[in-house]
């Protein structure tokens, strides 16, 4: 799953192949609960991924305005609240992906693959946006830093 999937709903629109039977009609019913607790946690996580993602952009956004005439202690403090909820975020959303492996026991072999690769994509995406806020909380630090030293200077 990708953002771009999350965002046309195409993942919300997939489901399992073959329901339950007249026969298993109570492990079909447990196993459609387990998966629909599935896909709402990985629903979940994508938008969290997501999230932060955006959030990030806006960081590096209001980042490009320090040093600038723009520079003010509201956009300082703004920087500073929006990195905090990121984290947060981050840090809740590492917790509820290690979390999805509780998912992989209890299915059939084909499933436990096919949850296996989305986990990993998911995976993924976080670490590519966990970088990519890492990076943007460098130059922040960095950019701050330089403005201090100029004011102890001045």
């Amino acid at each position: 799953m990708s953002f771009n999937d999350l965002e046309r709903g195409t993942y919300a629109q997939s489901s399992s192949p073959g329901g339950p039977t007249a026969s298993r009609a109570g492990a079909g019913l447990a196993q459609s609960d387990e998966e629909r607790q599935y896909k709402r946690t990985v629903q979940e996580l994508s938008r969290k991924v997501f999230q932060i993602n955006a959030s990030v952009a806006n960081i590096r956004q209001l980042v490009g305005q320090l040093g600038t005439s723009r520079d003010t202690a509201r956009l300082r403090q703004d920087i500073h609240n929006k990195m905090e909820a990121s984290r947060e975020l981050v840090k809740a959303t590492s917790a509820e992906l290690k979390s999805l492996s509780e998912f992989q026991t209890n299915t059939s072999e084909a499933k436990r693959r096919a949850r296996r690769l989305e986990q990993q994509k998911l995976t993924a995406d976080f670490q590519k946006v966990l970088e990519q806020f890492q990076n943007i909380q460098r130059v922040s630090a960095e950019v701050t830093r330089e403005f201090v030293d100029r004011a102890k200077h001045a």
